[in-house]
C-alpha cells in the first residue's frame, strides 16, 4: 500500500465511498469503478492508496476500529465504563448503518464450510478482524477481573452481546420502530437507548 497520511482528504473520501458501496452491494458485489465515481476520483487513485479491493477493505476495517476507540472516550462514563463500546457503536449512526448493511451481505455470501477464498484466505475475515475481537475479549476479561462486569459469564459471549446491543437497532430498524414507535435515527430513541444502556451498565457492576 502506498504511504499516505491518514488525514489525506482524498484517501478519506475513498474510504467513505467504499463503505457506502460495500453496504449497498456487499464486498464481492461492490465495484472499484463505482467507488471511484462516488468518491469523485480516478480509479487509479484507489490502486495508489490501497493497491486492491482487499487492501481497501483492510484499511476500512482499521479505520473503523480506530474511530470506535476514539468515540468510546466521548460517550462513556470515564475510561472504565464497560459499555462505552456499545454506546460508541450506536452513536456512530450512519456509519454503523453502512457497516450493518455490509455485514448482512457478508452473512448472506458466507457459505460454510466452503467459503470463497482469495489466495487461500478470505479477505472479509483475514483483515486483522480476529485481532480486534481478541482485544475486545481481553478487555472484557480485565473488566470482569476488576468487578466491572459479572465474572460468571463467558467473555466471548459477553463481547458478542455487547456488540449486538450496539448494532442491532441498525440491523433491523423497522423492528425498533414497531416496538418503540421511533426509528433509531430519532432523537427520542437515541436518548432512551442511551439511558437504557447506562442502566444495564449500573446493574452489571452490581452483579
Amino acid at each position: 500500500m502506498a504511504s499516505a497520511d491518514r488525514e489525506d482528504p482524498t484517501r478519506t473520501r475513498i474510504l467513505h465511498a467504499a463503505l457506502k458501496e460495500f453496504g449497498l452491494h456487499g464486498f464481492r458485489g461492490a465495484r472499484l469503478e463505482a467507488i471511484a465515481r462516488r468518491a469523485r476520483v480516478p480509479r487509479g487513485l484507489i490502486a495508489y492508496y490501497f493497491n486492491t479491493k482487499e487492501g481497501l477493505f483492510r484499511a476500512l476495517v482499521a479505520e473503523r476500529a480506530a474511530s470506535i476507540e476514539r468515540l468510546q472516550q466521548q460517550v462513556g462514563d470515564g475510561a472504565d465504563d464497560p459499555l462505552a463500546w456499545t454506546l460508541s457503536l450506536f452513536a456512530q449512526g450512519e456509519q454503523t448503518l453502512d457497516w450493518a448493511h455490509m455485514l448482512i451481505w457478508e452473512g448472506l455470501e458466507w457459505a460454510l464450510p466452503n467459503a470463497p477464498t482469495v489466495d487461500g484466505t478470505d479477505p472479509l475475515l483475514d483483515a486483522g478482524r480476529g485481532d480486534f475481537w481478541q482485544h475486545r475479549i481481553a478487555e472484557v476479561r480485565s473488566q470482569q477481573a476488576a468487578g466491572k462486569l459479572p465474572s460468571g459469564v463467558e467473555a466471548d459471549q459477553l463481547v458478542f452481546f455487547l456488540w449486538v446491543l450496539g448494532m442491532y437497532p441498525y440491523l433491523i430498524p423497522q423492528v425498533a420502530y414497531l416496538i418503540t414507535g421511533h426509528w433509531p435515527s430519532d432523537e427520542r430513541f437515541q436518548v432512551d437507548f442511551d439511558r437504557f444502556v447506562r442502566g444495564i451498565a449500573s446493574r452489571l457492576r452490581s452483579v
